[in-house]
């Protein structure tokens, strides 16, 4: 049988060496622990175990000199009542230190694991509506493209080529078409552009009730919707605001349209232009239209959610036009809400907050 010292001096290298190399792994994992919030447990744990190795070397140490110079037997008997001591005290806090590290370290990593089965169930949902999306906006690209394709090719017809009316309302289909595709293009690319930050306000004045009145001329000439049926309502005399024409006309432009299209057209549809106490501008857009169902009210923000597939392909939308405005309003520092309930129509609010006087740098502009 091996001495017992010998075997002592075994255990002692072993517990020093496994201080050792947790103390390694700690520090080498340190950034991945703490974005894992693990660091406080692993600390623990690195403190437990250099505990019980400091035990372990001072009798390493202890034993290795004194039995070179007074023997085995006596440095054993000199040693024990130490060892008993120590015993008591010294490991049951060593291993009270990596216990608790463990548990604290295990409960990071329960709660890491739950974050992260929220994120990935969170991504898939987001990928199938992404993926929803791209099939919805592929058709949505088709349907004015084909119809151009089509009505193209008619007109190159022999039995057709002498027929002047038809050939108008050909070309006013074409022109109809063109301008759907034109308008889906450049939500995307400006969807695109607000997402990689590239959205750069140009502030200036702007009357913002002319801005709404151009807007609702700009609806009529689409054929949506007839010159009586829009009210403007006038809440302040003054409607001379500082903000981005560019990106409130495309707002109040989306906004009307949307009403335009889910409104019958001997319905009322209501704009209201108002300043705020604090100055600032304040727009509401309501009809009595079909409403909004609930499911897509909770994510009328989102761009990758499009309106219910089950309903006809006017008065669906293609889910960018909402976002696009909550993003220019935001970059405003305003706010936008939509109320809606179904059969019973929808109200749109913008608020944009008061701006002195556009920037020194781009005062120009105005």
């Amino acid at each position: 049988m091996a001495p017992v010292w010998s075997t002592m001096l075994v255990v002692n290298v072993c517990m020093v060496l496994a201080a050792g190399s947790t103390t390694y792994l700690a520090v080498l994992r340190w950034p991945l622990l703490s974005r894992a919030g693990a660091q406080r447990g692993v600390a623990l744990i690195v403190g437990g175990f250099w505990i019980v190795a400091v035990l372990h070397l001072y009798s390493l140490v202890a034993i290795t000199v004194l039995a070179s110079s007074i023997g085995v037997a006596a440095a054993e008997a000199r040693l024990s009542p130490i060892h008993m001591h120590y015993g008591w005290y010294i490991y049951p806090a060593g291993m009270a230190f990596i216990v608790t590290g463990l548990a604290i370290t295990s409960r990071r990593l329960e709660i890491l694991d739950a974050m992260l089965q929220a994120a990935k169930a969170e991504a898939e949902v987001q990928s199938a509506q992404k993926t929803a999306f791209l099939a919805s906006m592929s058709h949505e690209l088709r349907t004015p493209l084909n119809a151009i394709l089509g009505y193209s090719e008619f007109m190159q017809m022999g039995p057709i080529a002498d027929k002047p009316d038809r050939m108008r309302d050909y070309a006013a289909n074409i022109h109809s078409s063109g301008r759907m595709l034109h308008d889906l293009i450049s939500d995307l690319l400006d969807l695109s552009r607000i997402e990689q930050g590239q959205l750069d306000l140009r502030l200036e004045q702007v009357d913002l009730s002319t801005l709404v009145q151009e807007c609702i001329e700009k609806v009529e000439g689409m054929g949506l919707r007839r010159g009586d049926g829009i009210t403007v309502e006038m809440g302040a005399d003054d409607t001379v605001f500082v903000l981005d024409r560019r990106a409130i006309e495309q707002v109040t432009l989306n906004l009307v349209t949307n009403a335009a299209k889910h409104t019958p057209r001997d319905a009322p549809i209501t704009v209201a232009i108002d300043r705020m106490a604090d100055g600032g501008a304040r727009l509401v857009v309501s009809d009595c239209g079909s409403g909004i169902p609930q499911s897509i009210l909770d994510n009328i923000f989102d761009p990758y959610v499009c309106g219910d597939p089950l309903t006809s392909e006017v008065e669906r939308g293609y889910g960018l036009g909402m976002s696009i405005c909550k993003r220019l309003i935001d970059a405003h520092g305003g706010s936008i809400t939509v109320e809606s309930e179904l059969g019973q129509g929808t109200v749109v609010t913008v608020t944009l907050p008061k701006i002195s006087e556009p920037p020194p740098s781009i005062r120009t502009a105005a």
